[in-house]
């Protein structure tokens, strides 16, 4: 299993390996897109936001060819979305809002964990 952790950056997101080396960047650009770049600053893909539908709609690119699209279904009891593509369709749910179960069919492919970083306080007087 691969593990990558986001890092909020002032106005960017680092993602990291488990040896802290920065793998992509998330970073927002003109006209509400948002691009992810590789460790070199190479544009990879970007997204838009679909401000068109009721729940948040995202359209993702790569070469300005649009390649998903990813719907939310559900925002309270089980947040969800559903990522399709050509040849794709994934169903992405939770039912805590931390652990996020990203589904082909019946099958599960993947997921997506959310924690909060533990670090010691320091408190000075």
């Amino acid at each position: 299993m691969v593990k990558l952790n986001i890092i909020p950056k002032g106005g960017k997101f680092d993602v990291i390996d488990s040896k802290e080396r920065v793998i992509y960047r998330i970073k927002q650009g003109m006209n509400g897109k948002i691009h992810l770049l590789d460790s070199s600053g190479y544009k990879l893909y970007y997204m838009t936001y679909d401000k068109k539908q009721k729940k948040p709609s995202f359209k993702m690119f790569l070469n300005d060819k649009e390649i998903l699209t990813a719907e939310c279904t559900s925002m309270f009891l089980e947040p969800g979305f559903e990522l399709r593509g050509d040849n794709i369709f994934l169903d992405v749910r939770s039912n805590d809002r931390r652990e996020f179960k990203i589904m082909d069919g019946e099958n599960q492919i993947g997921a997506v964990f959310s924690e909060t970083e533990k670090k010691d306080l320091q408190i000075y007087n």
